[in-house]
Parts: structure tokens; sequence; C-alpha cells
């Protein structure tokens, strides 16, 4: 179980691993569109199926939007 701070609320995973594509998927939204950091630092969209999250971690989730 991994649990998270995702943008200021606690969310637990009851997988024993996640990266930040899970994440993603999980909340149905399209890695192209999105910005994650990890205890204050960015992840490229590359390490996004690389990066582990841990236990305890500070994520924020943003997502983009486009307009005009």
């Amino acid at each position: 179980m991994i649990r998270l701070s995702l943008n200021g609320k606690e969310k637990v995973f009851e997988q024993q691993e996640l990266r930040p594509v899970d994440l993603i998927r999980s909340m149905k939204l399209r890695p192209r569109h999105v910005i994650i950091m990890q205890n204050g630092k960015a992840i490229h969209k590359d390490n996004f199926g690389k990066t582990q999250l841990n236990d305890g971690d500070e994520v924020t989730l943003l997502k983009m939007i486009n307009g005009g």
C-alpha cells in the first residue's frame, strides 16, 4: 500500500509499486496533458513510466488546459 499527499489530500493506493503513469491512468488522464511534481521536483514526461512514487511522497498533479 502506498500513501501519497496528492494535491494536498491524502490518497491511498493498493499497489506495491506506483509510477506517475499508473497515477495518470487511474485518474483517466492523458500523460501529455499533465505536469507531475514529486516532493517539489518536476518529473519529465519521458520518466513517467520509470520514476517510482514512494509512500509518503508529496505529489502535485496539474492538468493543462488549452484555450484562447
